[in-house]
């Protein structure tokens, strides 16, 4: 009994050190509170999937975050926007361009119309898989400490688990400058990693400024943050989605261009017609 109560006494205290210590590094709780609402603006390299050489087109990127959950992200030169809100009694949105689509809990492989709202908030803030979030969240979440394990890089560093739908998130954090370094997501068509570096102090908080992103072995995408604004007032119409077009506004267009078409077509005729007259072909009978 008792070398039971030391063995778990002694894993407790292994976990929960150095997740105070992962804490602290990163400027405390209270400064990990600031990035709850914030600006930022860099931009994004997509990696060519089609190319056997490496190749990035890269955009850049405004991302607008405005508690609670609200996202806006803008890619590329004409800034499409992305939103994504959640409501307590609706659930979450989500919006890209003009096209707005509706889901709850989605990876949960339950039906989100018997779910909690406390439930579904918390299903997503998994989904999401925010290293500032899971550190917000260390307190309640049902995660585990690994010890320490190798990166994709080869470097040691504290791993924590957290089970989601079955399948592991895991962080990977330096033992030296207690930053996390790696994130892998595993699922059943294999993982997904991201690479954090590149740490710089935003007003407190240690924020990277460069991830990675891969798919397995293959890079997929890199992003650059060139600033972030931490605790900035933000316009709620930011995350306002833009009204759904009516069903019946594409019939119409299409009906509108075949009439138009078959107009023109007369029109064309009979401006021929007239232009040139068809004269009766003389008789004989009529000549002499």
């Amino acid at each position: 009994m008792n070398a039971h109560f030391l063995l778990l006494c002694t894993l407790l205290a292994a976990s929960d050190t150095p997740i105070r210590q992962i804490i602290d590094a990163y400027g405390g709780k209270e400064h990990l509170q600031l990035l709850r609402q914030y600006t930022a603006e860099g931009r994004i390299c997509v990696v060519s999937l089609f190319s056997s050489e490496r190749h990035e087109i890269c955009t850049p990127q405004r991302i607008y975050r405005l508690d609670p959950y609200q996202w806006r992200e803008e890619v590329g030169p004409d800034y499409e926007a992305r939103v994504t809100v959640y409501h307590e009694n609706e659930g979450i949105q989500f919006c890209q361009g003009t096209r707005l689509y509706r889901t709850m809990c989605r990876l949960s492989g339950q039906d989100w119309r018997l779910l909690p709202s406390g439930q579904v908030r918390y299903f997503w803030e998994l989904d999401r898989r925010s290293v500032t979030n899971f550190l917000l969240e260390a307190t309640q979440l049902q995660f585990s400490f690994d010890g320490l394990q190798q990166t994709v890089e080869g470097k040691p560093a504290w791993t924590y688990s957290v089970i989601y739908n079955g399948f592991p998130t895991r962080y990977y954090f330096d033992p030296l400058t207690k930053l996390c370094v790696q994130q892998t997501v595993v699922h059943r068509k294999g993982y997904t990693n991201a690479l954090f570096s590149d740490y710089r102090d935003v007003q407190g908080l240690q924020y990277p400024f460069h991830v990675r992103r891969f798919n397995g072995d293959r890079l997929v995408s890199e992003s650059f943050i060139d600033a972030i604004t931490p605790g900035q007032p933000l316009n709620v119409a930011l995350f306002r989605f833009p009204p759904p077009r009516p069903k019946w506004l594409l019939p119409l267009v299409a009906s509108s261009i075949v009439l138009i078409f078959v107009v023109v077509v007369i029109v064309t005729v009979i401006r021929r017609l007239r232009a040139h007259p068809t004269n009766p072909i003389p008789r004989a009978d009529a000549r002499s």
